[in-house]
């Protein structure tokens, strides 16, 4: 009788014993499993990747102007008041020379770069002629427009007053066209050199 009851505790300590193991096991592979669906999903990297080369090809492209890929900010958001539109947004950290690069993340389509040197900016003292000015800029955001296909063909109607009142006192000409019966773009242009140093796609 006591063999019996000796050989029912060694088995019920084996039985338990295996059943410890057994467990420990499948908590081991459940933390594992969980782990790797907690890790930050690979296709997320590939795709801020590909948008900072975007924008860095686009700015090369487009403006002549090469960012510091190593010195960078980044990050993707929603539109202020718009869930449904989510951009990924490139900024320089960088206080001699600033950029800014947009995509519009469910189309793909870059909505603004724009570049500026602050150490150009402090060397200007040259004096503009802003009728002229306002003349010139005008016919080369267009030049701009069109040799970078910005809109794709679309016809582009010049906003006159904008440029007036958003380019006074400021190192830039701010340029402003009408496409598509509601929708804005915006050229910006140095009023010294008159090179094209940004764009911006308002809706």
């Amino acid at each position: 009788m006591k063999l019996r009851k000796r050989l029912a505790i060694t088995v019920f300590i084996i039985l338990m014993i295996i059943v410890t193991i057994s467990f420990t096991y499948m908590s081991i592979s459940i933390l594992h499993i969980n782990e790797v669906v907690i890790a930050a999903p690979k296709n997320q990297s590939i795709s801020t990747k590909k948008y900072i080369e975007k924008i860095d090809r686009c700015f090369k492209d487009k403006l002549e102007f090469e960012i510091d890929k190593k010195n960078i900010e980044f990050k993707t958001h929603y539109a202020i008041g718009n869930d449904n539109e989510k951009y990924f947004t490139l900024t320089s950290n960088n206080d001699d020379i600033y950029y800014k690069g947009r995509i519009n993340t469910k189309t793909g389509e870059v909505i603004e770069l724009y570049y500026n040197n602050n150490r150009e900016f402090i060397k200007k003292n040259k004096k503009v002629n802003e009728k002229h000015g306002i003349r010139d800029s005008k016919k080369i955001a267009l030049n701009f427009i069109k040799n970078n296909n910005i809109l794709d063909g679309s016809k582009v109607n010049f906003i006159e007053e904008y440029i007036k009142s958003n380019s006074k006192g400021f190192d830039e000409y701010n340029v402003f066209f009408k496409y598509n019966n509601t929708k804005k773009i915006l050229v910006k242009i140095d009023k010294n050199s008159y090179k094209v140093k940004g764009f911006l796609l308002e809706n």
